[in-house]
């Protein structure tokens, strides 16, 4: 059933509702049902119940002895990796974002001042069991980075094929990311080649059948999965290394934006 409530001032709750049939979609009241809802009667019955069956409920328990202290701020670890810029890529939404906050960060809303690209892409996907296979850290999303710089990169480019099937779903408008990092919280290292390594030995064993299960590959997703690590314990040797944030970015962190010319 509709009801229809008549508002006489802004931001004023109406009186009462009424049954509103206007478009002929709807039941109008039949029988014993009302043809107008008093609200202040209404309102009076579920601050009746809530008093009833909520407050005292919360009301019966013990007051806590003690009091959970507040959360500990994590220490900002200052940025030491092997790698001075690692690049992204982002849209052109973030793009302008970034360039705003860049130039004056009072000029966007407060939600906004962040430069964090992307929509966090997993590094291993929920339906793959982890089994203790790799960390559970692999299950969140991240910016995903790669450690070499692309000059003049097209959307040919395997970067940018590679980063974006990890971030966008389109190509459009879109920017290679300079990132310099300030902080180690919160970004890790993996390699990504174990993916297609465990994927390619995976079609030897199974042959001559060639296609691989479900199952299958996940274990190649877990083969990547595993190789995460925070890039302050990263000790180098990894044969494709991706770099993977787990935070929002600084704009001071971002040095510098180039369109993808198509």
């Amino acid at each position: 059933m509709k009801y229809k409530g008549d508002i006489k001032r802004q931001r004023q709750r109406a009186e009462e509702l009424i049954a509103d049939n206007d478009i002929g979609r709807e039941y109008s009241p039949e029988g014993g049902e009302p043809v107008r809802i008093k609200l202040e009667k209404k309102f009076d019955e579920f601050t009746a119940w809530l008093k009833e069956f909520v407050l005292e409920y919360i009301l019966s328990f013990p007051e806590a002895d003690t009091i959970q202290p507040p959360t500990t701020i994590e220490e900002l670890i200052p940025y030491k990796g092997p790698w001075e810029t690692v690049f992204s890529i982002c849209d052109w939404r973030d793009a302008e974002r970034i360039i705003k906050g860049k130039e004056d960060p009072s000029k966007l809303l407060p939600r906004e001042r962040h430069a964090y690209i992307g929509n966090g892409h997993r590094l291993v996907g929920l339906g793959v069991q982890c089994e203790d296979r790799f960390p559970k850290i692999a299950y969140e999303g991240f910016i995903w980075c790669d450690v070499n710089q692309i000059e003049n990169a097209t959307q040919d480019t395997k970067f940018v094929y590679g980063v974006m099937s990890a971030m966008y779903s389109c190509f459009e408008s879109n920017y290679i990311v300079a990132i310099k990092l300030k902080y180690a919280n919160q970004v890790y290292v993996a390699d990504d080649s174990k993916f297609e390594e465990t994927r390619q030995q995976l079609f030897k064993d199974i042959a001559p059948r060639d296609r691989l299960t479900d199952d299958e590959i996940d274990i190649a997703y877990a083969a990547r999965g595993a190789t995460i690590v925070p890039i302050t314990e990263y000790k180098g040797g990894y044969k494709k290394p991706i770099v993977l944030i787990n935070r929002e970015l600084e704009f001071e962190e971002i040095d510098w934006l180039v369109k993808i010319e198509k």
